[in-house]
């Protein structure tokens, strides 16, 4: 993520480098963020109101869809409020959007790793693990 908005920074066409953060930002379908128009913003709410006719793309730039959801489920959101953010219907779709990141991962087992460890008193912050280990 780090070297992708190094690079957006640094990208010649303005216009692409913010259509790519908006999607990384909004979790938007390419298509929806392509054809939005101000009048489907509200600056002063912070809102953005999609008509309905906006439909989805089978288009791969469609994968910021998972980092976006990626990272929210990385973070603790919901499921059912990440869905909603995406615009699903249906839990099971979210679900296959929503990967966790190998950090998170990593620091949950560690967390449980210090309160088993630690069983009876408060549990420290986890102390990460180093490679070769």
């Amino acid at each position: 993520m780090a070297r992708l908005t190094k690079a957006l920074v640094e990208f010649p066409d303005k216009d692409v480098a913010d259509a790519i953060r908006l999607l990384l930002l909004s979790g938007a379908r390419k298509n929806e963020v392509l054809t939005m128009k101000w009048e489907h913003l509200d600056l002063t709410a912070g809102t953005w109101k999609k008509p309905a006719s906006m439909s989805k793309t089978k288009k791969r730039i469609h994968d910021l869809r998972h980092s976006f959801a990626s990272e929210l489920v990385s973070a603790g959101y919901s499921l059912p409020l990440i869905g909603s953010l995406l615009g699903h219907r249906n839990p099971a779709t979210t679900a296959r959007y929503s990967h966790l990141y190998r950090d998170a991962r990593r620091e949950a087992v560690e967390r449980v790793g210090a309160a088993v460890t630690n069983a009876g008193k408060e549990a420290p912050e986890p102390t990460p693990l180093r490679r070769g280990r």
